[in-house]
């Protein structure tokens, strides 16, 4: 199995200012019914919003391959030829999200 070429085949990149960088296959945006990332998921979403939450790969069951702490600001969402990046800050972090759109 070749790491390096499933990476590059994975249309969802999320990376961590300072941190890592996880690939995914798909990108969703949590609404909760709560206050807080520890509520209940209320609905998923296909565009952030402040106050959502980013979720790499949601599965049933509370599976996922990152979910971050709730956005509180979007500083940039561009789309350049077949790919967009948003920008955005959470509670604790900032992060730079790409999506192919291949």
């Amino acid at each position: 199995m070749d790491t390096n070429n499933e990476v590059l085949d994975k249309p969802v990149s999320l990376e961590k200012i300072g941190g890592g960088i996880c690939y995914g296959n798909q990108v969703k945006f949590v609404e909760w019914s709560g206050d807080t990332v520890g509520s209940r998921a209320k609905q998923l979403h296909d565009e952030p919003q402040v106050g959502y939450s980013c979720i790499i790969d949601p599965q049933y069951s509370y599976q996922y391959t990152w979910l971050t702490t709730e956005i509180t600001e979007i500083e940039s969402d561009v789309e350049v030829e077949d790919s967009r990046c948003i920008t955005f800050k959470t509670k604790n972090s900032s992060y730079k999200l790409y999506i192919s759109k291949l």
